[in-house]
């Protein structure tokens, strides 16, 4: 910031002015400093509440093996249909 000067008169209090604010600024400065840092606000309690987060992993969990064990009943459904045929023809031999 470039000081400068067109009256004497008027240049002297300017400066005097200029020199205030930065006083009250560096007062402001130092007392935030001194008053430490302010107390963080606390959180809503609902967002603290992990009770249900258990819960939510199995269900995530169940659902991955369900896409898994579908994604494979649709990879090898000329297989299980020839598992199956071969299953339920034994257990009807057996009746």
């Amino acid at each position: 910031m470039k000081l400068t000067r067109t009256n004497r008169s008027e240049g002297s209090t300017t400066l005097a002015r200029r020199a205030g604010s930065y006083v009250r600024a560096a007062g402001m400065f130092a007392a935030q400093v001194t008053a430490g840092p302010r107390p963080r606000p606390r959180p809503c309690p609902a967002l603290q509440d992990e009770s249900g987060q258990g819960v939510a992993e199995y269900v995530i969990i169940l659902a991955v093996i369900v896409v898994a064990a579908i994604i494979l009943a649709v990879a090898f459904h000329e297989q299980l249909a020839a598992v199956w045929q071969s299953v339920t023809s034994q257990l009807g031999d057996l009746a």
